[in-house]
This record gives C-alpha cells, structure tokens and sequence, in this order.
C-alpha cells in the first residue's frame, strides 16, 4: 500500500502576547490507501490544528504535509 497522507516531525507554533506558544511538535502521521484512522486526544492537544494542515486551511512552522507523496503546503515563511 502507499500513504495518502504523511507528515514527518511536522510542528506549528502561535504567536500569543509575542510569545511562542508550541501546540503541536514533531508530529508523525501516516495513512495508507484504505485505512481508517482516527484522531482522538484532550482538548487542547492540537487535533483540529493538525487537520487545518492537513486540509490545507493552515502552514505548519515546520517540515511538511504530504498527500499522495505531494507536496500540500510548503512552511510559513517567516515574517519579517
């Protein structure tokens, strides 16, 4: 089978009151052709985060999603 949806160490971090706020790290996904899969977790732990990306609603701060071995959305660039 091949994935449909990968990530690898795939992170995203808020700016709140200019602080960083990290609400999701080094995260790892993958889903085979076929698969159900289901993302569970307390509320704050980043799931709706982590679906905005990987619907392309949202950039992750780092590394990518990949769906069908291509590229979704590269990083937010930095703002300067």
């Amino acid at each position: 089978m091949s994935s449909i949806i990968e990530t690898k160490d795939l992170g995203k971090t808020y700016q709140q009151g200019g602080k960083p706020l990290t609400v999701l790290k080094g995260e790892n996904l993958r889903v085979e052709e076929g698969e159900f899969t289901d993302i569970i977790g307390p509320s704050g732990s980043g799931k709706s985060t982590l679906l905005n990306m990987i619907g392309a609603l949202d950039r992750p701060t780092s590394d990518e999603v990949y769906i069908k071995e291509y590229l979704q959305l590269p990083q937010k660039p930095p703002r300067t």
